[in-house]
């Protein structure tokens, strides 16, 4: 595996470790690298055990690819944390030339590898094919069954700009200068056509050529199965993420690990390189951070705007909260336009916490309605409007989707308000309590899974959201006591199964007037539903109000009913009016078959009323469902 990177602003220190020659990489005669170079040993990008790096290793049948690495980075000699910036000297300012706009980069890549006798391909949607995944994650994931030798190659070589999803380190976004939950990979793939020389020789033309990194910047390091040299760059700590941008990932396929642990040459040896689009950007566009891009910055400043805030003048806090939204926006537009719907489960998930997050910090900034003068709507379809105007070179289905991506996106913000509304006043008291608790007992504030759970329970608030508000203000969750409060429920709700009788007066004509319930549950744990009719204490009725146990029988459901010794689901069903605004909340606790194939779902009503031929939101919980399983 090879990594080209970049100085960061600030270095600290700069020296080379170790020299080694250039002949050892790269043909002398063909090589556009200049010879006589140094080439400096850095932290973090070997490959030769599989307790370093990201993982080295890929599944394939009952052995492993081994990538072997190769690494080339940018260094820089001057120790002075003083000296002007590396990406300050290119030979001339481009920061606002087309050549060096996201779209540019993006387009000159392709054009570069399509030059090369590379087929162009289409980015593959975020929802991937591959079951092992939730979400495309990566450039090479289309290509994992021609990696693995499972179908044929369609093409020797190809190269992509492909659309990817990341939020397992989702915390960061916005703290640091490169994380994301969406980004751009670049990749150029070999596929048993060429392999180290020509990637490498490519890589470095590129770099130094096409995109005008400075030569003289460059060192590549060599990491091959020298044991002295493994053990200097293991044991010295070279802060490597503070130091350089890492821009550019080339990955040789070249061993098969048997089951002995002896490594074979593969008959098929391929390549795998990634670029990330929006390192590149903020390099050559000279700007501190990926976020001040021109791929990104046009979100933050819309959603400055609705904030009545300047980002330049803001303070880092400030910064990093229009950060998270100008991030979360394009995640949340693109995985949409896939077809992922907020729900509880899965993908749908992904997508609900982003624009949940998205919708808090928006309120942390102050933005309150549309941000402008409808203070009863919502304010991320207006940010949307921006991603969906820069997504003309990403992916031109975007905007073809565009009224069902802004629909998504406000249905879902307007529901979540009311919820924060809900819950935040609560929340904040808990807090005051558990930091004065801190004070009197001299102990750590800490927020009972007791309190977390009624949060959670009865006000709907999600235990992430409930996670990060604490952590602001110092205080943490206990998760194991939450938990505990969950299997309570889960336990009590079983119980309830076993002891309810549903008692109908006329069976006859409820299966005469109510058909048999389409059940979604395998497909999605949250859908719109129409109520086909309703009962208290086995008699049937048209309305039901607030405080009042109710059986409800409806067209379709997400709900799972007792069956087989799998005990049903709970959750709630949601009224809203035309405004989106919530007008009754009914917590479901029992679902039971009955009459065939017709749901009964056994709750209370705990807001409003619920009337027959009313339309209701179905949301089963999915915590409960995955304990129940």
């Amino acid at each position: 595996m090879g990594s080209l990177k970049f100085p960061q602003n600030r270095i600290h220190g700069g020296n080379p470790l170790l020299s080694l020659p250039t002949s050892r990489l790269l043909p002398k005669s063909t090589s556009p690298i200049p010879p006589n170079r140094n080439f400096a040993l850095s932290r973090g990008f070997v490959s030769r055990t599989i307790q370093l790096f990201s993982p080295n290793f890929l599944p394939c049948s009952n052995h492993v690819l081994k990538k072997e690495a190769r690494v080339m980075q940018f260094s820089r000699r001057s120790t002075s944390a003083s000296v002007q910036p590396v990406t300050e000297q290119l030979s001339e300012d481009k920061s606002k030339d087309s050549l060096v706009s996201g779209d540019s980069i993006r387009r000159r890549f392709l054009e570069f590898y399509a030059s090369r006798g590379h087929k162009v391909l289409p980015s593959a949607s975020l929802v991937p094919d591959d079951p092992t995944v939730l979400l495309t994650i990566a450039g090479m994931l289309q290509f994992k069954p021609v990696f693995l030798g499972k179908i044929p190659r369609q093409v020797p070589c190809a190269t992509t700009a492909q659309r990817c999803i990341r939020t397992n380190d989702v915390e960061n976004v916005g703290r640091t200068a490169r994380h994301h939950t969406f980004f751009e990979m670049l990749g150029n793939f070999s596929f048993g056509d060429y392999f180290k020389k020509e990637a490498i020789r490519w890589a470095w033309e590129l770099s130094t050529i096409e995109f005008g990194l400075p030569a003289d910047r460059v060192w590549i390091s060599v990491y091959e199965d020298d044991d002295e040299a493994f053990e200097i760059w293991h044991n010295e700590d070279l802060g490597d993420d503070t130091r350089f941008i890492e821009f550019y990932n080339l990955v040789f396929m070249q061993y098969n690990k048997k089951d002995d642990g002896s490594l074979e040459p593969l008959k098929q040896k391929n390549i795998d390189t990634g670029l990330g689009l929006e390192r590149m950007a903020r390099i050559l566009q000279k700007v501190p951070n990926n976020y001040e891009t021109d791929l990104i910055y046009p979100i933050i400043e819309m959603a400055a705007e609705l904030a009545n805030v300047s980002y330049n003048l803001a303070d880092d806090q400030l910064k990093m909260k229009l950060k998270i939204i100008g991030d979360h926006m394009r995640a949340i537009v693109y995985l949409i336009s896939d077809g992922v719907v907020p729900s509880n489960i899965g993908r749908g998930y992904v997508v609900r916490r982003l624009i949940r997050r998205a919708v808090r910090t928006g309120r942390l900034l102050d933005i309150r309605g549309d941000g402008r003068e409808d203070l009863e709507g919502a304010f991320l379809p207006e940010i949307a409007k921006k991603v969906i105007e820069l997504s003309t070179h990403i992916d031109t289905d975007v905007k073809n989707r565009s009224t069902r991506i802004l629909e998504e996106i406000k249905r879902e913000e307007l529901r979540f308000v009311q919820t924060l509304e809900r819950g935040e006043k609560l929340l904040d008291q808990m807090l005051d309590d558990a930091l004065l608790s801190k004070q009197a007992n001299k102990t750590a504030p800490c927020l009972s899974g007791k309190d977390t759970f009624l949060l959670y329970d009865t006000y709907g608030f999600p235990v992430e959201i409930t996670k990060e508000v604490a952590e602001e203000r110092g205080v943490s969750i206990d998760m194991a006591g939450f938990d505990v409060e969950m299997e309570k429920q889960r336990r009590q709700s079983q119980a309830a199964h076993n002891a309810v009788k549903l008692e109908v007066e006329n069976t006859a004509d409820l299966t005469e007037n109510v058909p048999d319930t389409e059940f979604l549950g395998y497909e999605t744990l949250s859908a719109q539903a129409i109520v086909e009719s309703l009962m208290v204490n086995g008699k049937p009725v048209i309305q039901v109000s607030e405080g009042s146990d109710v059986e409800v029988l409806l067209n379709r459901t997400p709900f799972y009913a007792e069956s087989g010794g799998q005990i049903g689901d709970n959750g709630y069903l949601y009224i809203t009016d035309s405004l989106n605004q919530q007008k009754a909340v009914v917590e479901i606790q029992d679902v039971q078959k009955s009459l065939g194939n017709i749901f009964v779902h056994k709750g209370v009503i705990k807001e409003g009323a619920l009337e027959v031929g009313k339309e209701v939101e179905a949301a089963v919980d999915a915590n409960l469902r995955q304990r129940a399983k």
